[in-house]
Formats: C-alpha cells, structure tokens, sequence
C-alpha cells in the first residue's frame, strides 16, 4: 500500500509540473503575443521615415517610443531621456535646414521652441512649438510631402503661447507696438516683429524664429531701446 501511495503522489507531483511548465513555456508567450497583435495602431509609434529604417538625415536612427511589454497603455508617457532624445533629433534636423534653434542640447528652450514654430510657419502647420514624433516625421519627409494644416497664424498650445506672449511683452517694452500681450499671434504682432526685424537688419518674415529670439532677448537684456519711427 505505502510503494502504491508513492507512486500515485509522485505521478501527481509530475503532472502538476508539467503543467506548470507548460504555461510558463506555451501559454502565456501566446497570450502576450496576442496583446501586442491586438493592440490599437497608433501612427506615433510606427514612426516609418526614409524607407523601413527610421534614419535621421545624418544617418543615425530615429528616436522611436518604447514600452516594457510591448503594449502602449492609456498612462504611460515618454521618459524625460525619451523626451531629450525627440528633443535633441528635432533640433538637429532643423538645425540642418537653417533654423535656429539655439543648440541640439536636447533642452525645450526659448529658442527651440521659436525655432519649431517658424518651421510649423512655413510649412503652413498649426503653431505649437512642441518636439514631437510627428514633427519629425513632417521635417524629414518636407513640404511637399506633408498636407497642409489649418490654423497656422495661431498658437495652437500652451507652449506656443508663452513664446508668442514673450515676444509680444518683449517688443512693448522695447518701444514697439504688438497689440495685446496676451499669446494671440495677430496682425498688430505681426506688423511690430517686422519693424523690429528691419530696424535689426534681419531677415523681414513677420513670424516667431530663432534669431528673433535670441535678438529679444540680448536686447531686452541690456535695458529698453526705442523703435525707430
């Protein structure tokens, strides 16, 4: 009776393994897989660029999201060394079209942020003077390539509305008129940032840049100047 009692325990002790085993090994590596097969698409997170290889006009690979388990979830959000990365990649891509953006730090500057904005200008995008996959994409693939947006002539985000509203406080104090400091990029904006641009010897586009930034803010820093009449 004890010989016959072991054999059985021993016989469930083995079957029990298995199935453990095969759980392990099998079961839930297909249920896992069926999670990233089900998954909603999201464009964001197939950046394709040139060809299958997401390559950066320096040859370098695209910054691409990246999720632990292969399953994007409603909650998570890029890392601050994701972010850095998108950042640093827009940068240098607009750095090579000949927009200033103040460095390729990866740092959401003052300037960056003008610098993505006179892009979005350009190519007749809404204004939101935030790195972001799709911003990539849209510089690297150019103009022609990309369908126009509605909404250029506005701030389209917080972000850029604090450029706008800074350059538009900016430009009051240093004798211009810009109209309402209120981040609304309008005519009167318009109008004073081309003045502002004329009496500097720079570059007339009457829109939000770089090097009008940067001018800003040199100039605001070493005390009022007044506007030429």
């Amino acid at each position: 009776m004890v010989p016959g009692r072991i054999k059985l325990q021993l016989f469930a002790f083995l079957l029990l393994s298995g199935g453990v085993a095969a759980n392990i090994l099998v079961l839930q590596p297909l249920s896992q897989a069926r999670q990233v097969a089900e998954a909603p698409a999201d464009p964001a997170d197939r950046y394709t660029g040139f060809g299958n290889t997401g390559a950066l006009s320096d040859g370098s690979e695209a910054p691409r999201p990246r999720y632990a388990d292969g399953v994007r979830k409603s909650t998570d959000k890029p890392t601050l060394a994701q972010a850095a990365d998108m950042t640093r990649a827009v940068q240098r891509e607009l750095r090579l079209r000949g927009y200033e953006t103040g460095g390729s730090d990866g740092a959401e500057t003052l300037m960056t942020r003008a610098a993505i904005m006179a892009f979005e200008h350009d190519h007749n995008m809404p204004l939101t003077g935030r790195p972001s996959q799709q911003l990539l994409k849209s510089i690297l693939l150019g103009e022609s390539q990309v369908a126009p947006q509605s909404g250029a002539a506005k701030g389209e985000s917080l972000e850029s509305k604090q450029v706008i509203r800074f350059v538009q406080e900016t430009l009051a104090g240093l004798g211009y008129r810009p109209g309402a400091t209120d981040g609304v990029f309008t005519t009167e904006t318009k109008i004073a940032i081309r003045k502002f641009e004329r009496d500097q010897a720079l570059p007339v586009s009457g829109r939000v840049s770089g090097p009008l930034i940067a001018r800003l803010e040199r100039l605001s820093a070493n005390g009022r100047i007044a506007a030429a009449p």
